[in-house]
């Protein structure tokens, strides 16, 4: 299948992922991020895929595609390239159309006390946010929820849904006509827009939630500037050994292995890398970097470990710190956001797009993971797995050994316990103080 994909932020980095795992030929329409944000273009620079910053227009169209897709595109996209297709054209968007049929419908959704919040994916039609409907799924607005946390709530589930989206219209279904109560909402949100008369605390405060969108700060640590893992090395932070040597040795071969030498590879580091998993391959090798099955400590090295296990990362971590021959680092993504006075332990992975609030503390040998949002003085321990697109509010505890889920949600100012799973998806309202599995909205233990 040949695709056209109009987008942009890791929605659009997820948007693509997926489309080349179905094997789809993709051309990118994409913008120019920003602030380090997750960046459309440089993933396709490192797949390989051809992308342009231009509009998208019939004239500079690469090939005829079979399907467009538009994933958090800023650009209206005109007649004459939905014709092309055949009406097969679809878009998300960030709203239970035809409701909120502009732009801000998140933003002004949470000023005007609605409960619940979705999105649509739909067939484009000339205009914003017409044409049939395909999927539609509301999300419940919680109480602890800023303009952040719910856009990345919908967007999370939204992509859930991507390829679905995509085998209706490759299959031509017809979609469902947009029957419901049309509105719109105004264009930006000043403080202009304070609502006349007298304001109550309750509407003040349900519009400063709406608006707490933080842009993505330049990182600090100790004070200092930092945007890539080079300057980590380059000023000794997080790395008491950097004069050791320039060798990095990551144990284990999976996923976590192949984001920490991306990211090295982001920011151009010339550091040799070896692999050490003891199911390797004779002459086995990922992504350049040399694998093998045993290896005799060096003094001189590097060391982190790269297993998104917790018991067998724990166990191997509290081996191998008992020998002064093992050194381990913690590496942070090129686009992951440390705020003021941020402390990391040893032996830690910060990876891409995650948010580290200023005061926040995370402990040994943990992963944060793609885009988390880790808000101000919360407080992470040691051994523990915080997945993608966690989201942990301000002031919470998260014990040793915990595992939170995908997209999970934890409320600001609880606290949970060592040896904790929470699933994906699960939104933590009060604090945990039993280990176990905990599931759900809200999140219950598993019996």
């Amino acid at each position: 299948m040949k695709v056209i994909l109009c987008g942009y932020h890791w929605a659009g980095c997820r948007a693509l992922e997926l489309l080349l795992e179905q094997g789809c030929e993709v051309y990118v329409y994409t913008h120019k991020a920003e602030k380090y944000i997750a960046d459309l273009e440089g993933l396709c620079i490192k797949k390989g895929i051809g992308y342009t910053f231009d509009k998208i227009e019939k004239n500079n169209l690469p090939f005829i595609p079979d399907i467009i897709c538009s994933v958090y595109y800023s650009y209206m996209i005109g007649q004459e390239v939905i014709d092309i297709v055949d009406g097969k054209i679809m878009n998300l968007f960030p709203a239970l159309l035809p409701r909120y049929r502009e732009f801000q419908s998140l933003t002004w959704a949470m000023i005007n006390k609605e409960k619940e919040w979705g999105f649509t994916w739909h067939y484009i039609e000339s205009g914003c946010g017409y044409g049939n409907i395909l999927i539609q799924k509301a999300i419940p607005i919680e109480d602890f929820d800023t303009q952040l946390t719910l856009y990345h709530r919908v967007m999370f589930e939204s992509m859930e849904y991507f390829l679905e989206a995509l085998n209706m219209v490759d299959k031509g279904h017809v979609g469902k006509k947009q029957e419901d109560r049309v509105s719109y909402c105004k264009q930006g949100c000043s403080m202009d827009d304070e609502p006349a008369g007298d304001v109550t605390d309750e509407q003040r405060e349900r519009f400063v939630r709406a608006m707490c969108y933080p842009s993505y700060p330049v990182a600090y640590y100790k004070a200092q500037e930092i945007k890539t893992f080079g300057d980590l090395q380059a000023n000794a932070l997080l790395n008491p050994y950097s004069n050791r040597g320039n060798r990095l040795v990551i144990f284990g071969c999976g996923g976590h292995a192949r984001s920490i030498i991306n990211t090295l590879h982001e920011q151009n580091q010339t550091i040799e890398v070896i692999l050490i998993d003891d199911c390797a391959k004779q002459g086995e090798s990922i992504l350049g970097c040399q694998v093998a099955k045993t290896y005799i400590p060096n003094e001189n090295d590097y060391h982190i470990i790269a297993i998104g296990d917790n018991d067998k990362r724990k166990e191997m971590y509290l081996k191998l710190e008992k020998n002064n021959d093992y050194h381990f680092i913690s590496i942070i993504a090129v686009n992951a956001n440390l705020g003021m006075n941020v402390k990391i332990g040893s032996g830690c992975f910060i990876a891409q797009g995650a948010y580290l609030g200023p005061q926040s503390i995370i402990g040994d040998n943990t992963i944060i993971n793609t885009g988390a949002i880790i808000e101000h003085e919360v407080k992470i321990g040691s051994h523990t797995h915080i997945a993608p697109n966690t989201t942990i509010c301000g002031r919470t505890i998260i014990g040793d050994h915990v595992f939170c889920g995908a997209g999970s949600i934890i409320k600001d100012k609880v606290s949970v316990c060592d040896n904790v799973v929470i699933g994906a998806g699960a939104v933590v309202k009060d604090s945990i103080t039993e280990a176990g599995t905990y599931i759900g909205v809200p999140a219950r233990k598993r019996l």
